[in-house]
């Protein structure tokens, strides 16, 4: 599935799906970590790879903008391939992806049309890549070389889909939103998604809102500001905004002091640049009223 490789090209090693699964492991790949949370749409795999130059994490990111309860067509999902290093290294990933159905390559990815129905599913490719194409039902994906220690975002997929009626417009709709991608490949592009830790709750119970605001454009987003409204029917819980490196701001109705106002709104200013393919989470808490 994921090859890594060197400056010059050579493969390092070969991450399989036998690593994935972690029933049949390459020798010098350890899965280390795997993880799901809000209520599974976002996952996190992460894999030991031991190299010449020093050991690596590569972390696969998978974050869903809904589920098949709260939307009828198909979620978005972000998949992101990243680079840790305790040593600074200089690599490049292969990210090969097989695909079942019709596939129709174009330049940042590829339209896959199913066999039996009129859904399609659009797949962009976003990073620094070298090289995209279709090779037998293949989507083969190289990125460029990336200078990696910190965790370093490589590659990530954009994975849109459509289940109109009719299977031209199908593939129409996910071309579109192709074609969004290919324009943010020089721009930031934010996403966010919503969770909550409760689909049903009692009045007293306690809500947790995580927002993943994820940047999958190709340039990094400066001066981003997040803001949630507390839901009707709710109260803010105080003290329970989170987020690393953010300034928080609580909204609140005006009131005579020292009386504190109704809390309306949480807003989150990021202190640092969102660099692309990054993503940061911030979290607040309710009490249902």
């Amino acid at each position: 599935l994921i090859d890594i490789l060197d400056v010059s090209g050579k493969i390092l090693k070969s991450v399989t799906v036998g690593d994935f699964t972690g029933k049949n492991p390459t020798s010098g790949i350890k899965l280390v970590g795997a993880k799901s949370q809000a209520q599974q749409q976002r996952a996190e795999i992460l894999h030991e790879i031991s190299l010449p130059a020093g050991r690596i994490i590569l972390s696969t990111k998978i974050l869903a903008t809904g589920t098949g309860k709260t939307q009828g067509n198909p979620a978005q999902l972000f998949i992101s391939f990243c680079v840790t290093s305790v040593t600074a290294q200089n690599l490049a990933l292969n990210v090969n992806l097989p695909l079942e159905g019709t596939v129709e390559g174009k330049a940042n990815g590829a339209v896959v049309s199913a066999k039996n129905s009129p859904a399609s599913i659009g797949i962009s490719i976003v990073g620094k890549s070298e090289k995209i194409e279709v090779v037998k039902n293949v989507l083969v994906a190289k990125s460029a070389v990336t200078a990696v220690s910190k965790e370093t975002p490589v590659l990530w997929l954009v994975v849109d889909g459509s289940t109109n009626a009719a299977a031209v417009a199908a593939k129409n709709e996910v071309s579109a939103s192709m074609g969004k991608m290919t324009n943010s490949a020089s721009e930031p592009l934010l996403s966010i998604v919503n969770t909550l830790d409760k689909e049903n709750a009692q009045p007293a119970d306690t809500i947790a809102y995580t927002l993943f605001c994820k940047n999958v454009g190709g340039a990094q987003a400066t001066d981003v500001v997040v803001s949630n409204p507390i839901p009707a029917g709710a109260r803010f819980l105080e003290n329970s905004a989170t987020g690393e490196k953010t300034d928080i701001t609580i909204v609140r109705t005006a009131t005579a002091a020292p009386q504190l106002g109704e809390v309306k709104e949480v807003r989150w200013k990021f202190l640092e640049p969102l660099g692309a393919g990054c993503e940061k989470i911030v979290t607040f808490k309710v009490v249902i009223l």
